[in-house]
């Protein structure tokens, strides 16, 4: 089979996997990244011909109760990437109170492999 010239992309990622990776590696305190212009810089890197059909964004959002300063700023993130071709998947992490009153994140299950960031699938 012979490899097509022109790669369709399609990118995958997880905000806060990529978010800690950011925080821990360079410093960051604050989710400022921009994923559609990650995706065009690594497919550019390892395609020579590309074009990119979806950027998926996938991460989970505090209850609007829970922090309602974080929920909007992904909200309105969301709707920032939307307007850039991401689709964005939000889901509310659950919070629990355990018996020692600490808090337990328990997120809901995401459509991504965890501990990969960004994840493309090169299709003919």
């Amino acid at each position: 089979m012979l490899e097509p010239e022109m790669k369709r992309v399609a990118a995958f990622v997880d905000g806060q996997n990529l978010f800690k990776t950011c925080e821990y590696a360079f410093g960051y305190n604050y989710p400022n990244y921009d994923v559609r212009a990650l995706s065009e810089l690594i497919a550019s890197k390892t395609c020579a011909q590309y074009v990119i059909e979806s950027v998926n964004f996938y991460t989970g959002v505090h209850s609007q109760t829970h922090n309602p300063f974080w929920r909007a700023f992904w909200e309105a993130k969301a709707a920032q990437m939307g307007h850039h071709g991401v689709k964005p998947h939000l889901h509310t992490v659950r919070l629990c109170v355990l018996g020692n009153g600490a808090i337990s994140r328990e997120q809901s299950k995401l459509l991504v492999t965890p501990g990969a960031f960004i994840r493309y699938g090169i299709r003919p």
